[in-house]
């Protein structure tokens, strides 16, 4: 760790010398979500073939709350922002309404989500019931979306289990339609995933391997890599944020590209990852931080150079939002691209920065780790 550099003195000075011991119990904890919006805890399911006429459930209007204003008019400058890190396919899979099938549907359903600032999003195949039925989702989110949406595809450490020669193969043939058109920028998100779904040995000793033949797939194919990590709660020694970068260091050159997707973890990890990684940008989703010292402290310290805006819709409800549509179950789902400004001005209020600038930062920091036109 380089504590001498500016940034990371200041921060470390006014650290209460309890926060200053490394690393400090639970830094890496199972993330908490908002009441309304709990991730499921059994495995993801996903409805892909012929989804039930729910058409009430795009219906209504998204209570915006306190960033009405925002999404009215353009930002100052007319600054740009993109969502690094979403999943329209979960959401029009869960969503499950028979007139809401594309993403231009998504946008015509929820217009008040997409603000005259929305500059596009990065969308993420990670699962393998999307790999392997591409043709569909093809039609569905890449033909005619050029210019707004950009895509990564990998395998989630929740699905690990089907990794084999076959779904290989299919996620190379995406891999190589995506390329074929200019539109596909990283590889994953993979990575290591020890919540309580994964505490078995033998489920981490195949994350861990799935995990290193996807970085070495991403130096194949000279591709930027998107990370996901989460640690069990009950486990403060946070293996897997250790385990993570240990493979990171072990696999990839220092200089990679790397997107440490939905950062969770505390200040020692994100110094561990900027002081290694020069090219590693942190992302952050739209929750309400006020309630968590630590991510606040992240957000205040960690430069914005290595920020960008997330929503990983259909999780992760903004703060103060309403009115979201729901699933045929009833849970609520966030919208995916237009709602990363939420996460824009959370952090512009820690950081007390104006919102555009931090729009227009990790516009470009987005653009930069993904060589975005």
């Amino acid at each position: 760790m380089n504590f001498h550099r500016p940034q990371y003195l200041l921060f470390w000075v006014f650290l209460p010398y309890a926060q200053r011991q490394s690393p400090p119990d639970g830094c890496c904890e199972t993330p908490t979500r908002p009441d309304s919006n709990p991730r499921p805890r059994e495995r993801i399911r996903f409805d892909m073939d012929a989804p039930t006429d729910h058409s009430a459930s795009a219906g209504g209007t998204i209570g915006l709350g306190p960033y009405h204003a925002l999404f009215q008019d353009p930002l100052p400058g007319n600054a740009k922002f993109i969502d690094a890190h979403t999943h329209l396919c979960f959401f029009l899979s869960k969503l499950g309404d028979r007139t809401v099938q594309t993403y231009g549907d998504i946008r015509l359903a929820f217009p008040q989500a997409y603000p005259p600032s929305y500059g596009g999003a990065i969308q993420v195949f990670c699962a393998p019931q999307y790999l392997t039925s591409f043709d569909t989702w093809r039609k569905r989110l890449v033909e005619g979306t050029e210019g707004e949406l950009w895509f990564t595809a990998g395998c989630h450490p929740h699905f690990v289990g089907e990794w084999n020669d076959s779904l290989k193969a299919a996620l190379e043939r995406v891999m190589t339609d995506l390329r074929a058109g200019n539109r596909l920028v990283a590889l994953g998100e993979c990575g290591l995933d020890f919540d309580n779904r994964n505490r078995g040995d033998d489920k981490k000793v195949i994350q861990r391997r799935v995990f290193k033949e996807q970085l070495d797939m991403a130096r194949r194919w000279d591709l930027p890599v998107v990370i996901h990590c989460r640690q069990d709660g009950a486990d403060s020694a946070c293996q897997a944020e250790k385990e993570c970068f240990d493979i990171l260091k072990e696999r990839l050159p220092h200089n990679w590209p790397v997107h440490r997707h939905c950062f969770r973890s505390d200040y020692f990890a994100a110094i561990r990852y900027m002081d290694y990684f020069p090219n590693v940008v942190l992302g952050f989703v739209p929750l309400d931080y006020s309630k968590d010292t630590k991510l606040s402290n992240v957000i205040q310290s960690v430069p914005l150079d290595r920020v960008v805006l997330e929503t990983d819709a259909p999780y992760f409800l903004p703060a103060q939002m309403t009115n979201f549509p729901r699933a045929p179950n009833q849970n609520q789902l966030s919208v995916p691209g237009g709602l990363a400004l939420a996460t824009a001005k959370i952090i512009a209020e820690l950081k007390n920065l104006p919102v555009e600038m931090v729009a227009e930062r990790t516009y470009e920091n987005t653009k930069r780790i993904y060589k975005l036109p």
